[in-house]
């Protein structure tokens, strides 16, 4: 891309943001938003920005535009144009925090242009153009006018003189060593040689730090810190409805879980952004936001962050959505309000304000209902990261060890609240109660779905909300490619289009390969490395995605439901003729969507990482059963699951065999999987990413594997399950209701749904009689103490008020003998 391109690119960014034009917004503002532009986090709809619906056309551009900023030379050899005008911009926000507002204007003022004046220096150098050119650019006059506009008075202050455009001429090497002149001065009297040469080596530091300085990420003082949701997978287990006849509705439910997370996750980014600076983020996906904060401040963020997980939808004054995740949920939001005060679940007690008009919701109902889905969200932590936390690798010798190092695990929580009432007591899908067909018909109308229908009691916030905003994001969805390749006969007002075909697949080893290995660069630039690896591979990650659903999902015929990070869940929808029964799909648009995918992101990437390194991904593909075998979504997403799992084992044998060096943490230690050979077709040709699907064999004996619905797993029909501990067969057990082993009588501890967790009241801490009791329950095997650490480091802390209480989640599934 030419530097014409880029700078068109952001000035057709710039120019249709949403909700008011850029250069009637303040001098503050404009700045903001060029900066989040040259990030690849602009607005790309209300209130939307690219990681908050990445499969939007506008969204991946945005990315694209910054990932091209990256490709630049920046202001020094190390880093690129796109780093560099993020640390400007940090810096300002830094060191201008406590200045008083004129100062801090005028900061700002110098910030901006500088900014300004490098791009302008660098995109000219691309395209070949002198930099002693006196007048504007077509492309740079345009961007400048979409910022600022051309009024005389802002044209003076707010445009970069050209004059200056050549101190940028060269990109800078490291800061040069800075003498101690003091000590120095007083060994030296101030005369002789060593005395000229530590003022040649000042006067060098100097002139690097006026023109440099301000760009580099050198001498701040700095941690990181992290907000991440925890279990998240385990969560949406838990919250979305398994029961039987609600049909196509189960996905809005999970399009609603998927997407509260990502709500939250960018409204964090968006305090971040506000409050330090964009250019902070250092890590960003699949729930998790890593970022540089000033030591001073840390303990503020994890406030304001905290904060934000119950504020994230709220329009209160002062306490609202930084985002304006509720300007962007507006209409959907109030019908979903309207539904919740309707059937009665408003808050009457200990109120505040009186109400002043008894059949409206107020801010104290919104603000008792946000309280209720905060208690709702998955375990959270905010943890400061100590220097070096990538390379932590705990190999306890004895239980006290395991007892010291859970201490030493920042545990996640999970902030129940003091609820004034709860619907979730007599909620539905909180307690699984069986529902008939005749309410999974009626389920929009016992929603309130639209401002229509007739609200059910029965129905929480909670659910109801995530029924609410993933119907809201199906329908936009929907639009995003709306012209079909191709004329299909079917494609009647009375047909249907049910799901045919679901996909669940997650990148391979990611946390390896994006695993600093060089250690020998300063810090500053180790900090950048890390956030221009996480910036890239999010951008060929969603780019990839992109391209592969464009070219086979047009006329809305593959979609995304779940897009958290590098965890995704894509489905395949056919028209079916009103009456019609469902044989088989017409064509394999969603293979063929993971096949490109697999080619894209190799292609990418591959060649920018470490050697030996290449980005590939893992998963399971679940076909739609043919009419009358009662298989509907939540079926297909039970098999889905179980079909990942396999891939990641099969794709993990293959490495330990052809990559090693992937599936090799920086302790040395390799990753656990059970070893699954698979079959060829498993394999994307020409690629290293792979995908199961139905009909799957044994790894043992190569025989047939049937699902089992009841254990929701395939199983061998012939040998089935194996005994961990003597290797004998196992059989299903009616009365225990678990699969026992025929000779020994073990129980399969790999059968858990997840409900077998471990709980503690009244939390205080780790202690060797609690590790002995947690490794009784869950049965943990007591010779492996690193397994044991691993194990019960899979816990958070559900605060309610002063109580804490201790929720272990039961070992990962693992199965033997597959």
């Amino acid at each position: 891309m030419s530097g014409e391109e880029i700078l068109i690119g952001l000035t057709k960014i710039i120019r249709d943001w949403p909700r008011g034009n850029s250069a009637n917004q303040s001098e503050e503002d404009r700045h903001l938003r060029f900066i989040m532009a040259v990030a690849g986090y602009p607005e790309v709809d209300v209130a939307t920005r690219p990681f908050d619906w990445p499969l939007h056309g506008k969204s991946v551009a945005a990315l694209r535009i910054s990932k091209n900023l990256d490709d630049i030379a920046g202001m020094h050899e190390f880093t690129s144009l796109r780093s560099s005008l993020l640390n400007r911009d940090l810096r300002f926000r830094i060191d201008s925090s406590r200045s008083k507002s004129e100062l801090r204007k005028s900061e700002l003022s110098r910030a901006h242009q500088e900014c300004l004046l490098l791009l302008f220096a660098r995109t000219r150098q691309l395209d070949g153009v002198p930099l002693d050119r006196p007048y504007y650019r077509p492309e740079e006059e345009g961007l400048l006018t979409q910022i600022h506009g051309t009024d005389h008075n802002r044209m003076g202050p707010c445009w970069p003189d050209l004059n200056e455009l050549e101190k940028y001429e060269e990109s800078l090497g490291e800061e040069p060593f800075k003498p101690d002149m003091k000590k120095i001065g007083e060994e030296t009297g101030r005369v002789g040689p060593d005395w000229e040469r530590a003022r040649d080596a000042s006067k060098q530091w100097k002139a690097w730090r006026d023109l440099g300085g301000s760009f580099s990420l050198g001498n701040l003082e700095v941690e990181e810190v992290a907000f991440q949701y925890h279990y998240v997978q385990s969560w949406l287990t838990k919250v979305v409805p398994t029961q039987n006849h609600l049909g196509g509705t189960v996905q809005r439910f999970l399009r609603g879980a998927s997407l509260l997370l990502e709500l939250s996750s960018s409204e964090a980014r968006q305090r971040i952004a506000e409050e330090i600076g964009i250019g902070a983020i250092t890590v960003d996906g699949g729930g998790r936001v890593v970022f540089l904060c000033p030591k001073d401040e840390i303990q503020r963020m994890q406030e304001s962050l905290l904060d934000s997980v119950r504020q994230f939808l709220s329009s209160a004054q002062k306490k609202n959505s930084k985002a304006g995740n509720h300007i962007r949920f507006e209409r959907t939001l109030e019908n979903w309000a309207n539904a919740c005060f309707k059937v009665g679940h408003k808050n009457e007690k200990e109120r505040e304000v009186d109400r002043r008009d008894p059949d409206k919701q107020d801010q104290q109902d919104y603000q008792e209902w946000f309280r209720q889905i905060q208690s709702m969200l998955p375990a959270i932590s905010i943890p400061e990261l100590g220097r070096g936390h990538e390379e932590e690798a705990i190999s306890p010798s004895s239980t006290e060890q395991v007892v010291a190092a859970l201490n030493a695990f920042e545990t996640p929580k999970m902030t129940k609240g003091e609820n004034l009432y709860s619907p979730m007591d007599d909620c539905l899908f909180c307690n699984d109660i069986s529902i008939t067909k005749k309410e999974g018909n009626r389920m929009d109308s016992m929603m309130g779905l639209e401002g229509e229908g007739n609200p059910d009691e029965r129905i929480c916030p909670f659910h109801r909300l995530l029924y609410h905003i993933g119907h809201d994001q199906r329908v936009k969805d929907s639009t995003l490619r709306p012209s079909p390749a191709q004329t299909d006969k079917k494609a009647m007002k009375d047909s249907d289009k049910p799901t045919t075909a679901i996909a669940q697949l997650d990148g391979n080893s990611l946390g390896i390969i994006f695993t600093e290995r060089n250690k020998k660069f300063p810090r500053e630039e180790l900090l950048d490395r890390k956030r221009r690896r996480s910036f890239r591979f999010n951008y060929q990650w969603w780019h990839s995605i992109q391209k592969a659903i464009d070219e086979h999902g047009r006329g809305d015929r593959v979609a995304a439901w779940v897009t958290a990070g590098d965890d995704v869940l894509l489905a395949q929808y056919d028209w079916k003729l009103d009456g019609e029964s469902f044989v088989g799909r017409d064509q394999k648009l969603l293979e063929d969507t993971l096949r490109d995918l697999a080619k894209n992101i190799e292609i990418g990437v591959s060649e920018e990482l470490p050697e030996g390194m290449f980005l590939s991904f893992a998963a399971g593909l679940a076909i739609k059963r043919p009419e009358g075998e009662g298989d509907r979504i939540q079926q297909q997403l039970e098999r889905v699951k179980d079909l990942e799992r396999h891939a990641k084992n099969r794709w993990k044998t293959k490495a330990s065999e052809e990559w090693v060096a992937m599936i090799t943490r920086p302790s040395g230690n390799l990753v656990e999987y059970d070893t699954d050979r698979g079959e060829g077709v498993d394999w994307i040709l020409g690629t290293r990413s792979n995908m199961v699907f139905e009909p799957i064999k044994c790894n043992r004996c190569r025989s047939g594997m049937r699902w089992d619905e009841t254990h929701g797993e395939f199983v061998c029909e012939d040998c089935g399950q194996q005994c961990n501990e003597c290797g004998s067969g196992m059989l299903w057990g009616e009365t225990r209701g678990e699969f026992v082993c025929e000779d020994c009588g073990q129980q399969d501890a790999s059968t858990d749904t997840g409900d077998g967790r471990f709980e503690r009241d009244d939390f205080d801490g780790w202690t060797l009689d609690l590790v002995n009791e947690a490794i009784d329950e869950l049965g943990l095997e007591v010779d492996d103490l690193v397994a044991i650490t691993s194990d019960l480091r899979r816990h958070y802390i559900e605060k309610n008020g002063e109580s804490r209480k201790l929720v272990v989640l039961p070992p990962k599934k693992k199965k033997r003998g597959m």
